[in-house]
């Protein structure tokens, strides 16, 4: 039986593309078993080749690209150890805007960060040089933030749709409440106080009996509908105990299910690179040289939320791979969605969790590049067939 989001019934998920290995020449089964090179110069131009060879007129003849941002836009890292980030970073972008001046193309900016409004987001593409056109102008502007997909504004919809007016918003930064704002849900409980730009100290306390009866009496919990849990960089152990406790007391009382929204389920993420020490004697900086800072992912915040309300809650996720977006990218653009034309689609990804899974699922191209979360090892690794693409590439510069 297909899921329902937002009462409409979910498509089946389009068969995803099968991985091939670009310098050894067989299918997913020959990456099975088998340690594989790591990512070397002569690596990294068979995958170019392959692209050059097999997939890139399949990718010019689509209209619509989508491109995952943290990974793919900014925070990049050369799997290879020739470019700089900020190298990097900016023949990407030289790609990317080659395909804005393109009036046959239609480029769309998909984020599972909920810490900025798609304004906020616009903004900071046209600081990394993304070309919109004069952002001073209404229009351009407009249609430059039309081509933003958040999930703070995706899940913001999904709560307007099941009648939520008063969530509780756990949360490090503004974003998330101004897109509350933007579909009329303008009362709630936030764990950011706007007024002094960071954290209600009352929740920056320790975790107790005390502080949670004080939280919940102080900020008017009594009338609180939901629980939304943002990608809060200021998680605390207080924090969590009030939202699930929230959830559970409304359950003790008898009141209808409280939603429980998260705006993505990501596990993971990348937060940037640590520098490169070469000639470093230090063991410190040697052990740090060069790595990648993951995150603790949006959904790895949620499922900690959701556990403590025993027996675990049921989490709606409306960052990419989930429903709710899924549904947002089939509705048509009159109906308030994104009306993506999936069968001439594809999706720049750099994390197979999130936007290799969400291509396949709804059936759009996935193009792994590796400047991000997962490596080419991580794809010759993984079993689920939803979750692979034989679309891969060093960087979107190559493409």
């Amino acid at each position: 039986k297909r899921p329902k989001v937002l009462g409409v019934a979910c498509a089946e998920p389009r068969r995803p593309w099968k991985l091939k290995s670009a310098w050894m020449g067989g299918g997913a089964a020959a990456l099975r078993g088998k340690k594989q090179p790591a990512m070397t110069a002569d690596n990294a131009e068979s995958l170019r080749q392959a692209w050059k060879g097999r997939h890139k007129a399949d990718f010019d003849r689509l209209s619509t690209i989508i491109f995952d941002c943290d990974g793919v836009l900014w925070n990049v890292h050369d799997t290879e150890g020739k470019k700089t980030p900020a190298d990097l970073q900016k023949a990407v972008v030289d790609r990317v805007n080659l395909l804005l001046r393109d009036p046959s193309k239609r480029v769309l900016f998909l984020t599972n960060n909920s810490h900025l409004t798609r304004q906020g987001f616009i903004d900071k593409l046209a600081k990394q040089h993304v070309d919109f056109g004069n952002l001073s102008d209404e229009e351009t502007r407009r249609k430059a933030e039309s081509s933003m997909v958040t999930a703070g504004f995706t899940a913001a919809k999904y709560l307007k749709s099941q009648n939520v007016r008063k969530p509780f918003v756990l949360t490090s930064t503004p974003g998330l409440l101004d897109e509350l704002r933007a579909v009329g849900i303008t009362d709630f409980i936030s764990t950011y106080c706007e007024e002094k730009e960071g954290q209600k100290d009352i929740y920056m306390q320790e975790l107790s009996a005390e502080n949670v009866i004080a939280v919940m009496e102080q900020e008017g919990f009594c009338d609180a509908d939901a629980v939304v849990m943002g990608w809060d960089f200021n998680l605390t152990a207080l924090k969590i105990g009030v939202a699930a406790n929230l959830i559970k007391w409304r359950q003790d009382d008898g009141k209808p299910k409280t939603p429980f929204v998260t705006c993505s389920s990501d596990s993971s993420g990348v937060l940037g690179t640590a520098p490169e020490n070469k000639g470093t004697t230090d063991r410190g900086k040697q052990f740090v040289s060069g790595r990648k800072i993951r995150a603790v992912g949006n959904g790895a915040m949620g499922h900690a939320v959701a556990r403590c309300a025993d027996p675990a809650t049921e989490q709606a996720f409306c960052g990419k791979p989930d429903g709710a977006l899924e549904h947002l990218f089939r509705l048509s653009e009159a109906e308030g969605g994104y009306g993506v034309d999936t069968k001439s689609a594809a999706l720049v990804g750099d994390t197979i969790e999130t936007d290799i899974a969400f291509a396949n699922k709804v059936g759009i191209r996935p193009l792994f590049v590796l400047t991000g979360v997962n490596s080419y090892q991580d794809m010759e690794k993984e079993e689920n067939e939803q979750r692979k693409t034989e679309w891969i590439l060093p960087s979107f510069a190559d493409a």
